[in-house]
Order: structure tokens, then sequence, then C-alpha cells
């Protein structure tokens, strides 16, 4: 009878396709958008600019400047233009006017006003990194002049050789930038991954509902119920199914973001430390979806309401648990909020072993947050259940 409930389970839940596919399709479909989408740290750091230039004094000052700036790391070109439109964020236009030729030739000693028009869509960070950029690059200009009227170096030196001299005349400070061990913002695979597999497993409300609410309304309850099976064991046979189809979750998408995400573009995304952490904290994550799916299908009295308050209750512990905005992104004053979701529980004990040399020491205290919140959803689902089932009665 017990195999025969656990089979019955199976058989509903792969007649009901849509149910499937919210289990597996939405989430592979979020985890490639989210990691493809976000820019990789390489990407967010590499020469951003393209700078058109309306050079109005067109001389040697204004020539080396705009190969000061291509020097500079910062610039993918400099381009000549009359009348130029700008087509992307990254696309700039610079007006090299007199005021650029008094400050080159040291006439004017405090400032240059040189004119400069951005997208209004360029993030702050850029527009900082390229005002610093045509800043350092204007005074290195001047700096030549300067160099020049002091005969420490030769106006008929070629440029590069120039560009050269005042780069030794003027170094950059090198700063050694040293990890610390406070913590590691994951890219965006290592963000994905884990999020996406959370917010998939924690679906399992739907179908879960769904056939809960059809076999209360089908008498199929009060049916079972004749042959004497207890309230506990048809909860117990009936969570099987759902906590076996939770790891293939798991497994799937782990591959999805380990093989087919780097074939696409992405970034690869490296398992580190024992198989066994992610193993512990794919039931830990399971016990709790479990136990939140089987709370709100016992509450719902019809499959409208079972979307509504399950699909519901799952976008806002998304929303706050960091799986839809990272968390390191959130303001200060929101960010307190995470730490009310399970699947932010869930999130940093992945992300843990995924940054980290881990051990389960490590995320003991995320798989015992998962494991006694689901635990208690799951003892007031059978109290519930319990009361329900003793009503039914086969008409």
């Amino acid at each position: 009878m017990l195999t025969s409930l656990i089979n019955k389970e199976f058989k509903l839940l792969f007649s009901d396709l849509h149910g499937l596919a919210v289990l597996f399709i939405m989430p592979t479909l979020f985890l490639l958008i989210m990691s493809l989408a976000i820019p990789s740290e390489s990407e967010l750091n590499k020469p951003y600019f393209e700078i058109h230039v309306v050079d109005e004094i067109q001389n040697e000052n204004s020539q080396f400047f705009q190969q000061l700036l291509l020097e500079s790391g910062y610039i993918l070109s400099v381009t000549k233009a009359n009348n130029p439109t700008l087509s992307s964020p990254n696309q700039v236009l610079l007006v090299i006017n007199e005021s650029f030729q008094d400050y080159a030739l040291g006439e004017n000693t405090e400032s240059v006003s040189l004119q400069l028009e951005l997208s209004p869509k360029l993030d702050g960070q850029f527009k900082s990194t390229l005002i610093s950029a045509l800043s350092v690059s204007a005074s290195k200009a001047r700096l030549k002049n300067i160099l020049i009227d002091l005969e420490l170096i030769n106006s008929d030196t070629p440029q590069e050789e120039l560009i050269n001299e005042v780069n030794q005349a003027a170094p950059i400070a090198k700063i050694e930038v040293i990890k610390s061990d406070m913590g590691k913002i994951p890219n965006a695979v290592e963000q994905s991954m884990p999020a996406w597999i959370i917010f998939g497993m924690f679906f399992i409300v739907m179908p879960l509902s769904n056939t809960l609410i059809k076999e209360k309304n089908s008498n199929t309850l009060a049916r079972i119920k004749s042959f004497d099976v207890s309230a506990y064991n048809i909860l117990l046979h009936k969570l099987i199914p759902y906590a076996v189809i939770n790891q293939f979750q798991f497994g799937f998408l782990l591959l999805v973001a380990i093989y087919l995400v780097p074939a696409l573009g992405g970034e690869q995304v490296i398992i580190s430390n024992s198989f066994l952490l992610y193993a512990l904290m794919s039931v830990a994550t399971s016990i709790a979806a479990l136990g939140l799916g089987l709370f709100i299908a016992i509450l719902c009295k019809t499959t409208e309401q079972a979307i509504v308050l399950g699909g519901g209750t799952n976008l806002i512990l998304a929303a706050i648990g960091g799986i839809m905005i990272p968390q390191h992104i959130m303001s200060d004053s929101i960010q307190w909020l995470t730490q009310l979701s399970p699947m932010n529980w869930a999130l940093n004990g992945f992300q843990q072993i995924l940054l980290f040399p881990s051990s389960i020491s490590d995320i003991t205290p995320y798989l015992l947050l998962l494991t006694a919140s689901g635990s208690i959803l799951l003892f007031i689902s059978l109290a519930l259940f319990r009361v329900q089932y003793r009503k039914l009665s086969w008409n």
C-alpha cells in the first residue's frame, strides 16, 4: 500500500507537465539569462571609452594630449569628428579648446576647462575613471612643456619618446593590492547558479499544492482513508517523490552551470571543496522548501489560491533573500531583511563552499537554520492535515 502511494505521487507529478516545467525549465532559463547578462569582472575593468574629439586648436599640444589618452589604458579609441553622434553610453565627446592650450603652456596655472559630453546612461564609476584619465593626461601634456622649457628634454624628440620621458619624470604610483579574507564578491555564475537552483527548489510548492488539492477535491484522500492509512503516512509518501525531484533539480542545474553556461560564452564555475558539502546543502534546502511548500499546499483550497500564495511567497522570499538582487549591492537600510529569508540562508551556504575552502562546520549554521525551519513547518503542516483528514468522508 505504501509503495502504491509513492507510485501514485510520481504518476500525478509526471502527468502535470506544466508543474515540471516550472521546476526545471524556468530556473534553467533564469540561470542562463542572469549568468550571461551580468558582465564579468574582467569586462568591467577593461578599457571602455571611445572618445570623439573636436580639436579647436589642432597643434602639437592637443595631439600629444590625445596620444596620452590612448596610452592611459582606459581609452579604446580617439577619433576626430566635427558633428559626432553619441550612440552608446561608452562614447563621449571631448572638445579641446584654447583653455587647454593656455594650461599646457603654463599660462593658466590653476586648471584647464575641457568640454566633455557624456551619455546620461554612463555608470558613475566609469565617469570617475574617465575624468581621472583626462586629468592625468592633461597634466602630463603640461609637464612636457615644462621639461622642454627647462631643457631637460628636446622638443624635436619623436612623440613616443616624449611620452616615455614624461612618464619617467612623473611616474604613476603602483599600488599593491593585498586580498583580505573578509569576503569575496561572487561572479555572475557564482551568484546565479546557487540562486536559481534554490529558487527552483522552493517552487516545488506549485506541483505539490496541485496534487494535494486535486486529491482533496476528487475524494481520493477519502478513499485512501478507508484503507486505514494514517495522515502521517500519506504526507511522508507524498513528500518522498518531491524530495527526489529536488535532488534531480540540483544535479541538472549544476550541470547546466558547469557545462552549458561556459559553452554559451559565460564564466566558468569552479566546483571546489567536497561534493558532500553540496549534497548536505541541497538536502537541507530541500527540507526547507518542502516544509514551506506543504504548509502552503495544506492552507490552500483551490489551485488558484496555491498559485497566488505559493508563487507570491516565493517571489517575496527571493526578492529579499538576494536571489533576484545580489545582497552585496543592496542598500544598507534593507540588507537586514535578507536574514528573514530561508532562500538567503541556502544562498549563503552554497556560496560559502563555492567561494572559500570550507568544512562541514562552516556551513553548519545554514544547515541548522534550513533544517529547523523546514521541520517546524512540516510539523505544523502535519497537525493541520490531521484535522482536515479526520473531517474527510467518502461521498
